[in-house]
């Protein structure tokens, strides 16, 4: 059984792989989510402890019963390996300045098994926004440095497609080029090669799909 928080277990199975891994297979990305679970009280007979109260680790508990789960997971850069690093359970959710708090800590305890940080992503919630800003990234430095290391901070792909669709769906996006104004409208996501919207980011045709990626 895994108590939540920085799980020891993880930590030591990531050391016995650090010692086999190239550097390159050490770079990794930080991923973090939070999901609703089931309200339910559990007696575990064998620690002596009631599981279900909000339980945020080093944070401390309470005696609210948990109703979300933050999970911190890495993933390999360049290579296909993934594993849960950490996991935090909470009755209205992990709030920016916890957030900021673990996304610190993980990175500290995965340098000290010599794993190297790349990248730290997770969706658009209110909370991961105020972690990225108290983590020091804007627009114009999407990146924070932890124990020396410099880490991007990016919102993962999938949401930030969502969230191009949402907008295209109240209205056209603008663009201001040196030769034109360009419009972007929601039936160019429906069909990207005969819209010719990869034009706009020099990519190439043939890397293109007719699918529509919305």
């Amino acid at each position: 059984m895994y108590l939540p928080g920085f799980v020891t277990e993880y930590n030591s199975q990531l050391t016995l792989m650090s010692k086999v891994m190239t550097e390159q297979e050490k770079k990794y990305v930080v991923l973090i989510d939070e999901m609703s679970i089931k309200t339910c009280l559990e007696y575990n007979k064998s620690l002596d402890f009631i599981e279900g109260y909000e339980d945020l680790g080093h944070l401390g508990r309470s005696e609210k019963s948990a109703k979300l789960v933050l999970v911190v997971t890495i993933h390999g850069l360049y290579n296909k390996w993934k594993l849960p690093f950490a996991y935090f359970i909470s009755s209205t959710g992990v709030t920016g300045d916890q957030m900021a708090n673990i996304a610190r800590n993980s990175i500290v305890k995965l340098c000290e098994i010599e794993f190297s940080p790349s990248i730290i992503t997770c969706d658009q919630g209110t909370s991961n926004r105020k972690m990225f800003s108290l983590l020091g990234g804007t627009p114009e430095n999407p990146y924070t440095v932890i124990n020396s290391k410099k880490i991007f901070l990016m919102y993962d792909i999938p949401h930030l497609m969502k969230s191009v669709r949402n907008n295209l769906l109240i209205g056209n996006i603008i663009i201001l080029t040196n030769e034109r104004e360009k419009k972007i409208c929601f039936n160019d996501f429906r069909n990207p090669v005969t819209s010719g919207l990869y034009k706009l980011f020099d990519v190439p045709s043939s890397t293109v799909s007719s699918t529509s990626i919305l």
